[in-house]
């Protein structure tokens, strides 16, 4: 988008319009993205700091004068302070242990897996696993493949409006779905 499309899109979100948040949204994903994998913040990964910064962008629609500036620059700054305010919180605490860091830098086992539980250690195991072989298939998927997966699975945006953001049509856009799940399912059964 130019310019005076992201400024009425802007007008647009600020009134409450879903459609016109989303399209800012994805707009600055790449910006996202680029900036949180920039930084480390070691009990969180990638996601989370997006997250954070996709909560950042939102606020900046909120708070955005219009004419004052331009939004662009406006919410570059913004998603770039909260991450670096998330860091810096990290920095001031990084003494303090977590029961969730892990034990050595060759392995995943945390602290809080060493303390006695009623849980049943080997589905915990299990769980991560599938948890790991879930990543490492999701990471061989293509930029474009993995977006649809995050939006649909993980941001719970519906496949309607997904066809509708990407101008395809809805079952155009089921049959991608689909190859792509056949896709995963065909990576992880390689692991198992």
């Amino acid at each position: 988008m130019d310019h005076k499309q992201i400024e009425q899109c802007v007008i647009k979100a600020k009134e409450g319009d879903n459609e016109a948040i989303l399209m800012l949204l994805d707009q600055y994903k790449p910006f996202i993205f680029k900036t949180a994998n920039k930084y480390y913040v070691s009990y969180l990964d990638i996601y989370d700091l997006a997250q954070t910064a996709y909560v950042a962008l939102i606020n900046s629609i909120d708070k955005y004068k219009i004419g004052s500036n331009t939004f662009s620059s406006y919410a570059f700054q913004t998603i770039l302070n909260a991450i670096l305010d998330l860091t810096r919180h990290n920095i001031k605490h990084s003494d303090n242990v977590s029961l969730n860091e892990r034990i050595s830098n060759e392995g995943n086992a945390e602290f809080i897996e060493c303390l006695m539980s009623q849980t049943d250690i080997e589905d915990d195991f299990i769980r991560l696993e599938n948890f790991n072989e879930l990543r490492s298939a999701l990471s061989k998927l293509s930029e474009d493949e993995f977006e649809l997966i995050f939006l649909v699975y993980y941001n719970g945006v519906s496949m309607k409006t997904y066809a509708e953001r990407k101008n395809m049509e809805y079952f155009r856009a089921i049959r991608k779905r689909n190859k792509i799940l056949r896709k995963l399912k065909m990576e992880i059964r390689k692991v198992i």
